[in-house]
C-alpha cells in the first residue's frame, strides 16, 4: 500500500484547501491514478490502520445484488449507511413541508414510503443491475437472451411471473406462451450492467465496451434537497462518487495457462482516508470474482480518482498513519465450488493473514 501512502501524503502537502457541500472543508488535489498487482489474490488493503473487512465483504456483495435496502448491512451490524438512509422521521418531515394541510397526501405518502425505510435510493449496486432501459419502439427484434444468460437471482422471480401469467391465460393460449421470450422481454425491463460485462468477458473477453456506469443523469439527486428528501422524490441520497468501473482482459502469461483481468475504477470525487482505502480493496475484490468466475486470473487494479481530499477535521490524524511502516498485506480466498457471481454470500470470502497497526478513528463528513 505504498502508492495509496504516497498519495495520502501528497494531499497533506501539497493539496489545495477549499470550502465543500459539507460545511466542514477540505484539502485536494485533482487527478490521481494508482496501480496495484492483485495477482495471487493479494489484496490491496491499507496496514497502517485498522479497516473492517466485515464491512468490505458486505458491503461488495451488497453491490453485486442490486439492493438499495440497507437493512441487510444493519442486521449484519453494519451502520456507515444509516445517516442518510430513508426514515420514518424523514418520511414525516417531508409531509409536513409540502403537505402542511392535506391529511390525505400525508397518510398516501406514509404509507407508500413505509416499505422504502431503509432505502439509499438508486446508487451503485442498484445500477449496476438495474439501470433505465428504453424497450420503445422496435424493441420486439432486439437480441433475444438466453435462458441460461439471464442472472441467477433475477432468474427465479421470473419462473414465478411467468407460472403467474400462464395461469391468467386460456389454455389454447398458455400453449403459446413462451417462457425463454418472457423471460427475454423480462430481462431488458432495466438494463444489468453488470450481467451484460459478464456476457461480453464471455463470449467478447477482449472488447474494449467492458464498461458499467453508476452515474445515471436521470438519479443525481438535487443539491438543495437533503439526502432523504431526494430519496423520496425518486433520486439517490448521495451522488455517486465512484461513477464506474472499466475491465480489461490480457492474455495469458503462457501458454495453457488463464486469461488475466483488471479492473480500472473512476471516482469523481474520494475522501481518501476512509473512502479510499475501502473503495480500493473493495474493487481489487470485485475484479477478483470477477476473474474467478469467468476462469481467469485477477493481474491489475487501477483507482483513478479526480478530486481526492482529506477533510479538515480528518487532518490532525493524517501525521501518524504516515509515521507508520506498512506491513506485508493479506490475500483473498473464494470458494472454489461457487463460479456464479450472483450465489456468493460471505461465507464464501475470507481475508486472510491481515495484520494491522492499530485503529485510527478518523471522522466521517456527512
Amino acid at each position: 500500500m505504498k502508492q495509496y501512502l504516497a498519495t495520502l501524503k501528497n494531499i497533506y502537502e501539497n493539496g489545495i484547501d477549499h470550502g465543500d457541500r459539507t460545511g466542514v472543508g477540505r484539502r485536494s488535489i485533482f487527478g490521481v491514478q494508482d496501480r496495484y498487482n492483485i495477482e495471487g489474490y493479494r489484496l490491496p488493503l491499507v496496514t497502517t490502520r485498522q479497516a473492517f473487512t466485515k464491512f468490505l465483504i458486505h458491503e461488495t456483495l451488497w453491490f453485486i445484488s442490486g439492493s438499495m435496502d440497507t437493512t441487510i448491512l444493519k442486521e449484519n451490524g453494519m451502520h456507515n449507511w444509516d445517516k442518510w438512509a430513508l426514515d420514518q422521521e424523514a418520511i414525516e418531515a417531508f409531509v409536513q413541508k409540502y403537505f402542511p394541510e392535506d391529511q390525505d397526501m400525508q397518510e398516501m405518502f406514509r404509507i407508500h414510503y413505509k416499505e422504502q425505510i431503509g432505502s439509499i435510493g438508486p446508487l451503485y449496486g442498484h445500477n449496476w443491475r438495474n439501470a433505465p432501459n428504453h424497450p420503445e419502439g422496435v424493441h420486439q427484434l432486439w437480441p433475444k437472451i438466453p435462458v441460461n444468460e439471464i442472472p441467477s437471482d433475477k432468474l427465479e422471480s421470473i419462473k414465478e411471473h411467468f407460472e403467474f401469467q400462464k395461469e391468467q391465460l386460456g389454455e389454447e393460449q398458455a400453449k403459446e406462451f413462451s417462457f425463454e421470450d418472457f423471460a427475454s422481454d423480462c430481462y431488458y425491463e432495466t438494463y444489468d450492467q453488470l450481467n451484460e460485462l459478464i456476457r461480453n468477458l464471455k463470449h467478447r473477453p477482449h472488447s474494449s465496451r467492458h464498461v458499467v456506469n453508476a452515474w445515471i443523469p436521470a438519479f443525481v439527486p438535487f443539491e438543495t434537497l437533503s439526502p432523504k428528501e431526494n430519496i423520496i422524490l425518486g433520486k439517490s441520497a448521495l451522488t455517486a462518487c465512484h461513477t464506474m468501473f472499466q475491465v480489461f482482459v490480457y492474455p495469458a502469461k503462457e501458454e495453457g495457462g488463464k486469461k488475466r483481468l483488471s479492473l480500472m475504477m473512476t471516482i469523481r470525487s474520494q475522501d481518501y482516508p476512509v473512502g479510499g482505502v475501502y473503495n480500493i480493496a473493495q474493487y481489487s475484490l470485485l475484479a477478483m470474482l470477477l476473474a474467478h468466475c469467468n476462469d481467469m486470473e485477477p493481474y491489475e487494479y487501477i483507482h483513478s480518482v479526480g478530486d481526492c481530499h482529506i477533510y479538515a477535521d480528518q487532518m490532525p490524524f493524517v501525521p501518524e498513519q504516515l509515521s507508520r511502516e506498512p506491513i506485508t498485506g493479506p490475500t483473498v480466498w473464494l470458494n472454489p465450488d461457487k463460479k456464479d457471481l450472483f450465489q456468493f454470500k460471505p461465507e464464501d470470502i475470507k481475508i486472510e493473514n491481515y495484520r494491522y497497526h492499530p485503529r485510527i478513528d478518523y471522522p466521517i463528513a456527512a
